[in-house]
């Protein structure tokens, strides 16, 4: 049986070697007059689930979107597997684009259909395959998240996914503190703009930087000002 703390030592055993798939180098971004990431330097690791935390407005939204280059950086550069994104052409984008999946917070799915009405929608509106084609695809996607029974239930009536059946590389902002630390490999704490402590969850858990120390353990004491 799979353990399902991710954090564990069994679970982090024989993490991929190499480089990470993708690395922020200097990345300063401005906007409305706010230094909104300043001098960011990250490395997301390849094949894992990274959790970004921080107060609101500390800049994580941001870094996301320049992840995936919906934001391109006033200074500094955003690699994938070592190609910087933004010597890309606007065609070379989109395609690399295909290689992202986006999921916004609370599922941001139609409430009004089924998971088999929710999957191959984008199937019918982007590609050019056949009906039986769409329905032959949507099977398989189900069967690989282990889904192929669900298709007739409806997005409130799911639970979560099979990371340990089918790696990838996840990067997600939570703000469920302290279970983040059992379901994710790698943690980014961000405070106004900066990256203040990135590493594996019981690192991150430990610090001993008060700001990281505070946010983790919910204290109304310390650096933050929250009454």
């Amino acid at each position: 049986m799979n353990c399902r703390d991710l954090s564990c030592e069994q679970c982090t055993v024989g993490d991929p070697e190499g480089a990470p798939i993708l690395r922020l180098v200097g990345v300063d971004k401005i906007l409305e007059g706010k230094k909104v990431l300043d001098n960011i330097d990250l490395d997301i690791p390849r094949n894992r689930i990274t959790a970004i935390i921080g107060l609101s407005g500390a800049g994580k939204s941001v870094l996301l979107k320049h992840m995936v280059s919906l934001l391109k950086p006033d200074r500094g550069q955003v690699l994938l597997d070592g190609v910087d994104l933004g010597d890309f052409s606007r065609e070379e984008l989109f395609e690399t684009r295909r290689r992202f999946g986006m999921l916004f917070q609370s599922g941001a799915l139609f409430d009004s259909l089924d998971v088999f009405g929710n999957v191959v929608f984008p199937l019918r509106e982007k590609t050019k395959l056949g009906e039986e084609q769409i329905r032959e695809r949507v099977q398989v996607i189900l069967r690989k998240v282990g889904l192929e029974r669900a298709g007739e239930k409806f997005p409130d009536e799911l639970s979560g996914g099979t990371f340990h059946d089918h790696k990838f590389t996840m990067v997600m902002i939570s703000h469920d503190i302290p279970d983040i630390f059992h379901w994710c490999h790698h943690v980014v704490v961000m405070h106004e703009g900066k990256v203040i402590e990135a590493g594996a969850p019981k690192d991150v858990r430990n610090s001993v930087n008060p700001f990281v120390r505070q946010l983790v353990q919910g204290d109304i004491h310390g650096p933050i000002q929250l009454m």
